[in-house]
């Protein structure tokens, strides 16, 4: 059996988990905890959406190739943890914003911690899967 298509739908689970954390999750948790955000916040986070999605892509290649509940989980909340954190300092520059920061690594952390559980429990080790002849 071959390996590449677990490594691409890896990424591609992992694209579409970093997508939907930029464009759906972020802005939510942002809005309930600084309520009165400017709108060009959220026009920041439109335009940083699928740029900062693609940090997501090796964390769910990886996950997907080496397989494992917590190994996914450990890949993907690390793709998660660096993403929102610069997703929070490119689309809320400025020390008034800083909470967001933190509030975005962890929620980051959180999120791709349970997609990672997700890849890695429910895909096998691309490892273990003999080579095509």
């Amino acid at each position: 059996m071959n390996r590449l298509p677990f490594i691409v739908f890896g990424a591609v689970i992992g694209l579409m988990g970093g997508f939907s954390f930029g464009m759906v999750i972020f802005p939510w948790l942002a809005d309930q905890i600084m309520p009165n955000l400017p709108r060009m916040f959220y026009l920041n986070v439109a335009r940083m959406g699928l740029p900062l999605s693609l940090l997501w892509i090796p964390g769910g290649a990886l996950a997907a190739y080496w397989g494992g509940a917590r190994r996914g989980a450990l890949l993907m909340g690390l793709s998660g943890l660096i993403a929102g954190g610069i997703y929070a300092a490119v689309v809320a520059p400025g020390s008034h914003f800083a909470p967001l920061v933190g509030l975005a690594a962890g929620a980051g952390l959180l999120y791709g911690g349970g997609a990672g559980l997700l890849i890695g429990g429910g895909l096998p080790s691309a490892e273990m899967i003999p080579p095509k002849k």
